[in-house]
């Protein structure tokens, strides 16, 4: 009985902190298997992107740099339009600029405080071909309006 026991507790725990592996352009992805809670990006072995997350924050894939996202409790959710769960099979390349157009992947950090009234969203776009990342930013602040 014990044995059974500690099978089950050993399949759950390395389920949980499993995680996931994909190649895009020059690029590889690391990311947890659930929970949406870190990322990981890397070009030629060098770590381009580190983002994790802890309380009131979750990182999703976008598929354009549009801050045009559906909220719950001040954070993104998942909405299969403007965000995707993070899972390797939602990762699409898309372009960027406006004259010289750049392949990039795209990741969006949602954190907020407890009341949800406050916090921020940051998109990540990677140049799949360089592994240059750029940096897009908004906060938010709703107990002063």
């Amino acid at each position: 009985m014990n044995k059974l026991l500690l099978t089950i507790c050993l399949l759950i725990s390395t389920s949980v902190f499993a995680e996931q592996s994909t190649t895009v352009g020059n690029l590889t992805i690391k990311m947890q298997d659930s929970n949406d809670e870190w990322i990981e990006v890397y070009k030629d072995g060098k770590l381009v992107l580190e983002e994790k997350c802890t309380m009131m924050c979750d990182i999703y894939i976008v598929k354009s740099e549009s801050f045009d996202f559906r909220f719950e409790d001040g954070l993104v959710k998942a909405d299969g339009k403007t965000a995707f769960k993070l899972h390797p099979d939602n990762i699409e390349v898309f372009k960027t600029g406006w004259f010289n157009q750049n392949e990039v992947i795209g990741f969006v950090q949602s954190i907020t405080g407890a009341t949800g009234k406050y916090g921020s969203q940051t998109i990540y776009t990677i140049d799949i071909d360089s592994g240059d990342v750029s940096i897009l930013d908004k906060e938010f602040d709703n107990y002063f309006k």
